[in-house]
């Protein structure tokens, strides 16, 4: 079974005619929760890479090692997001 989103809708509001069928949809809107809290996440990275790069108080060093942990943390919080994708989208 594909992911569709239109049959997850339906499924939420009228109810999955079988246990099977519940439990795939449950599966597919924890995954979609998933991705939501990734994407915050990944925003609030950014919104501290700004941060420090607008702060004056740290050296050069000290600043560019706190924006590579950032970035670091935006690429494993992107390689979750891409494994929930694949959970996502592979969900049979």
């Amino acid at each position: 079974m594909a992911f569709s989103l239109s049959k997850l809708v339906s499924a939420v509001f009228n109810g999955a005619p079988t246990p099977e069928l519940t439990e795939k949809y449950t599966a597919q809107i924890t995954a979609l929760i998933s991705l939501y809290i990734c994407a915050v996440a990944v925003f609030l990275v950014w919104l501290y890479i700004r941060a420090v790069k607008k702060r004056s108080d740290l050296t050069e060093e000290r600043r560019l090692f706190y924006v590579w942990i950032a970035w670091s943390s935006i690429y494993a919080i992107l390689m979750i997001m891409a494994f929930v994708f694949y959970f996502l989208f592979s969900v049979s």
